[in-house]
């Protein structure tokens, strides 16, 4: 039953009991609300106890929200109704990781008690050892002579059997397989693994993530009317130290170039398109054949393939951004290379029959089914380390296609289109080493041509 307390002169306050907590202390949720000065006795007294009542159902069906709620009460809310919903699985895959380490350090806060100085204290500690989740693990020195039966007691730690004999031979694994094994070992973490680079921090930029998801989530509370102000807009996040995009320079682009005609025509026609169109991972492993058109010899990227563990492989209706949906064109080589994949890749169709599965995408696993979204950025890992090139990511080599463009004197508005950035703004920050070193080569010419003229 609701309780009604008449606060000011035209606000009441609407006390509804929970029950009782493990101390025995009674739970109670409180709404305040104004009615409008101009009402007579008898409308306020109605307007009362419809609001109560609606009160009373909200609070009894826990539809109801206050700011006296904690951070890990309203996060549940925020993810169910507002991040599921309106989020990208991948998105919402990465705010569930940042949200992880929040909540830890302030879920346990009521919603209008977080102020600005517990969130620059976070910030503080994420900077600090011993936070990241990608450190690898490996099995301390004779651990396993120590611990009798060691492998059928982790048989039952629901981590696979693969998993399990790659660590027993040495192999790194991360956090959670790690945190699994010790759990049925009976065992913490410490004494069973060795941690590699411990004292690697967050960077500056996952720091500010955390900061931007945090925002995200409370600016959300106050267009919701359970807090008054957002604190984060408040605090200053870390400044991002930029780092500069690494790539391949010519030389070593035509060395990979050529140590390519070795491979695969599959793996081969893949990085070419990467490194002459620069297109995302995602981008390249969706391609569709429907999306090359020989005869205007372009590309069209409209989607992504992504993967997440608890969807699988699946598709991006649209690309990162608006302007990451783009038709970019191709030159008379590539296409070429393309038409000889293709023919090749009939001929594969034709020698499996009815057990090819046709997905009309240009890069498939033997059986017709799209690839992995992930195995093109394994197999260049590889290909890499086997024919001892500088490191560099798959990822890199589309930074390695805008430096070719900027260095071959590409405007940088052609540039970003092609890439598919939203703004030319951002190609200038990620490129900005690049142009500068390629605008010194340009002054030096100029320089030179006007020697020769005096």
């Amino acid at each position: 039953m609701v309780t009604i307390e008449k606060r000011g002169n035209n606000s009441y306050r609407l006390i509804v009991s929970c029950g009782y907590d493990s101390n025995n202390k009674k739970i109670l949720k409180r709404k305040t609300i104004t009615l409008p000065s101009t009402m007579t006795e008898r409308e306020i007294e109605r307007e009362l106890t419809i609001e109560g009542d609606k009160f009373e159902k909200e609070v009894q069906r826990g539809t109801y929200l206050d700011g006296n709620i904690t951070l890990n009460e309203f996060a549940e809310k925020w993810l169910k109704d507002y991040a599921e919903t309106n989020l990208k699985p991948l998105t919402l895959a990465r705010y569930k990781v940042l949200l992880g380490r929040i909540l830890i350090a302030l879920g346990h806060k009521k919603l209008d008690s977080i102020q600005p100085t517990h969130l620059m204290e976070f910030y503080r500690n994420l900077g600090e050892t011993g936070i990241r989740l990608d450190y690898v693990y490996t099995l301390k020195e004779n651990i396993i002579n120590t611990i009798p039966d060691f492998e059928k007691k982790v048989s039952s730690s629901k981590v696979s059997s693969r998993t399990i004999k790659d660590i027993i031979k040495g192999k790194g694994t991360n956090i959670y397989a790690a945190e699994k094994l010790c759990k049925s070992l009976k065992k913490p973490v410490h004494k069973i693994f060795d941690i590699a680079d411990k004292n690697k921090t967050l960077s500056s930029l996952t720091i500010r993530h955390h900061h931007r998801v945090l925002s995200a989530m409370l600016t959300t509370a106050v267009q919701w009317q359970l807090i008054m102000s957002n604190p984060c807009e408040r605090v200053k996040p870390p400044k991002v130290e930029r780092k500069e995009a690494h790539y391949y320079s010519i030389d070593e682009t035509e060395r990979l170039l050529e140590l390519l005609e070795n491979e695969s025509i599959k793996y081969r026609t893949m990085i070419h398109i990467v490194i002459f169109c620069g297109l995302r991972l995602g981008e390249v492993t969706n391609l569709e054949w429907t999306d090359v058109d020989f005869e205007e010899k372009t590309i069209t990227i409209s989607k992504q393939l992504q993967y997440l563990p608890e969807f699988g492989t699946y598709e991006l209706e649209s690309a990162k951004t608006e302007s990451g949906n783009r038709t970019i064109s191709i030159d008379s080589t590539l296409a070429d290379l393309l038409r000889e994949y293709k023919a090749w890749q009939d001929e594969e169709k034709i020698k499996l029959g009815d057990k090819w599965i046709d997905s009309n995408k240009l890069f498939t696993q033997d059986n017709g089914k799209p690839v992995f979204p992930y195995s093109p950025s394994h197999w260049f890992n590889r290909f890499i380390k086997r024919n001892n090139l500088p490191p560099l990511t798959f990822h890199q080599l589309r930074h390695t296609n805008a430096s070719l463009l900027i260095g071959q004197g590409v405007d940088v508005a052609t540039v970003s289109r092609r890439l598919g950035h939203a703004d030319k703004t951002i190609t200038l920050k990620i490129y900005a080493h690049a142009i500068k070193e390629h605008d010194r080569e340009a002054a030096d010419k100029l320089g030179n041509l006007l020697k020769k003229k005096k």
